[in-house]
């Protein structure tokens, strides 16, 4: 907890803060792409959450964040980058 001021905030990196705040990231095409096509894919979904900014169409991540995966199969066809981590 950080006091900002004379009320007490959350800091954004605090586990409570990250527990309260966090995005879901609907993954919307079985595409294994890191583009700016207007859709949302794994890769990108994954790196919207890691960097906490929007990534082609997903959404910014926020501390702990849901990534939405339709019902089928999602292939990634090469490895994550560095940093990609699930």
């Amino acid at each position: 907890m950080t006091i900002y001021g004379s009320t007490p905030q959350a800091h954004p990196r605090d586990g409570v803060w990250a527990r309260n705040h966090a995005a879901t990231i609907t993954v919307n095409t079985t595409d294994d792409e890191l583009s700016t096509d207007g859709d949302c894919s794994l890769r990108e979904a994954i790196q919207a959450a890691n960097v906490d900014a929007a990534v082609d169409a997903c959404p910014a991540g926020i501390g702990s964040d849901t990534i939405d995966v339709p019902a089928g199969i999602q292939v990634l066809d090469r490895p994550l980058d560095r940093g990609q981590a699930v």
